[in-house]
């Protein structure tokens, strides 16, 4: 039986979900201004929640890389395998939510000074960095799940 190798998340799909997220994010925002609705920002828990993600990923990922060094004497395949998996959707979510709060923040670029757009600012700005904050230590964590070897046909 061949296995796929677990092959790392390319620059290219990042930056993909990256400009996505953005132009939904701006599109969205404007659309909101343009009908008179309040601007939709994240929220401090959003943002709590965010970071314990992304260090939750990293632990997992420190983890499979103590196995695979050898520092660890087991872990279960499906740990590793649901690490991997998790790290991959952190990079998805995290990138994309970067974008979403950056178009945000695009929009208020675009504003007049207005006070409560102050709020807004911070709230966008630190959302945004929780987000990629995700999507940074996902594309760690994922080095870290590297495939073990395959065991050689002539052993020494």
């Amino acid at each position: 039986m061949k296995f796929a190798p677990l092959n790392r998340t390319s620059f290219w799909v990042v930056l993909a979900y990256f400009i996505s997220g953005t132009a939904i994010g701006f599109i969205f925002q404007i659309l909101l201004i343009r009908l008179g609705w309040p601007l939709i920002s994240g929220n401090y828990l959003i943002i709590a929640l965010l970071v314990v993600l992304a260090l939750y990923v990293l632990y997992r990922g420190l983890k499979v890389k103590r196995f695979l060094d050898g520092k660890l004497p087991d872990l279960s395949p499906f740990y590793a395998s649901t690490t991997y998996i998790f790290a991959k959707s952190s990079i998805v979510t995290g990138w994309f939510l970067a974008g979403l709060y950056s178009g945000g923040i695009f929009v208020l670029a675009l504003q007049d000074s207005l006070n409560y757009l102050n709020y807004y600012w911070l709230i966008n700005t630190l959302s945004a960095a929780s987000a990629l904050l995700l999507g940074i230590l996902g594309l760690i964590s994922e080095s870290y799940c590297k495939a073990p070897p395959p065991p050689s046909a002539n052993p020494a």
